[in-house]
């Protein structure tokens, strides 16, 4: 066992609570070893990978043990002629990204809050982007998993290569769980062909209303937009953003059609995620969301209306937030905190209204932790 204490220690902190140790395994196989180890000793386990998500989910109660998986960062093995890559979950998106653009490939995995994100932590915090427009959800790109658990084991579902994926997908379990139910140590997904052609454009729109009428004329040119996003706020002047991939007569027929101007934005260069103390996911039905959104006034906002979903940034005021979500959940979607000050998260809620998987999920976790020792009370 690898363990160090403060000051490394002090440097890790999830609200406002810090660990007692930290250890960083080499192997997978140590790493469910100390898994293990505090099981037995009922020890509260929080894994941290880049460290970019862990102001998500509500407050733990408990905090011993910062379990790293800084060192489980080999590729596994890559076959790009099979459009899959495997890597340990310690592996940086930025290194994942570089490997593939070697061989003409990419995976769709686009995280706010980069860089530094691993591919491990990408998937525990449930961190979808942009680009699930066209190719589709986290659990989508996850061709399988290996999960260290309580007791020691290591647990493999799925599969290395797209071809032979079958079977129940037990691996897309772990998506979104925060570590709750084990802690991902490898992860296989598909890759795609890099278009040879890519290009973004945007437009200003003036008001919340004038914006959703070019995010939907944008979203109607073929070939289909990559994502269309839509930027605004309090003192933010309302913009729309759309990126096209393709052949480049394709990607130059759309543009023309469109007629915005170029843009070397990256669409999550638009969200200055340092503008406010608190930043929620909103989600609601893609025609109300901005309608939705506008009345709240926030700092700041990035919306898919496609998608049905936004980045908003905002005050730390417990009453507004709490209204957002009546507003969003009465709409039949949904407000979480994706970060926020602790007073705010007890206020508020990370999460809010109960799902009815809930009690489910809670059975399946006495399966997984019965001692109740991976993220305690983040999720």
């Amino acid at each position: 066992m690898v363990v160090t204490r403060p000051p490394v220690a002090a440097a890790i902190e999830v609200d406002g609570l810090r660990p007692g140790a930290v250890s960083d395994p080499s192997s997978p196989e140590a790493l469910a070893s100390e898994l293990a180890a505090a099981a037995r000793e009922r020890r509260a386990v929080i894994a941290v990978g880049g460290g970019r998500a862990l102001c998500m989910g509500d407050p733990p109660t408990a905090f011993d043990l910062a379990l790293l998986t800084t060192r489980l960062d080999r590729v596994v093995e890559y076959r790009p002629e099979d459009f899959s890559v495997t890597v340990q979950a310690g592996f940086q998106l930025e290194e994942l990204a570089a490997l593939l653009r070697a061989q003409g490939q990419f995976v769709t995995l686009d995280p706010p809050g980069g860089p530094g994100h691993t591919v491990g932590g990408i998937l525990a915090s449930g961190l979808a982007g942009l680009l699930r427009l066209r190719q589709g959800t986290l659990s989508d790109q996850l061709l399988g998993l290996t999960v260290a658990l309580p007791d020691g084991s290591l647990a493999k579902s799925g599969s290395r290569v797209l071809k032979s994926v079958a079977g129940y997908d037990l691996h897309k379990l772990h998506v979104g769980a925060l570590g709750c139910f084990g802690v991902i140590v490898e992860v296989s997904l598909r890759t795609w062909t890099l278009p040879a052609c890519e290009a973004a454009f945007e437009v200003d729109a003036g008001t919340a209303a004038v914006a959703s009428a070019m995010a939907a004329r944008a979203l109607a040119i073929r070939p289909a937009p990559e994502e269309v996003v839509v930027v605004g706020g309090r003192g933010i002047a309302w913009s729309v953003r759309a990126r096209f991939a393709g052949p480049v007569t394709a990607v130059e027929s759309a543009a023309g059609r469109l007629g915005w101007q170029p843009s070397s934005r990256g669409s999550w260069d638009c969200l200055d995620m340092g503008r406010a103390p608190v930043c929620a996911i909103v989600t609601a039905p893609p025609q109300q969301l901005l309608g939705l959104l506008a009345p709240f006034d926030p700092e700041g906002l990035l919306a898919s209306p496609a998608l049905g979903a936004a980045y908003v940034l905002c005050a730390p005021d417990a009453s507004a937030l709490t209204q957002l979500r009546r507003a969003a959940e009465a709409a039949g979607g949904a407000l979480a905190l994706f970060s926020a000050p602790l007073e705010i998260k007890r206020a508020v809620g990370t999460w809010g209204r109960p799902t009815a998987s809930q009690p489910l999920l809670r059975r399946i976790r006495e399966v997984f932790d019965p001692e109740r020792t991976l993220s305690p009370g983040r999720n």
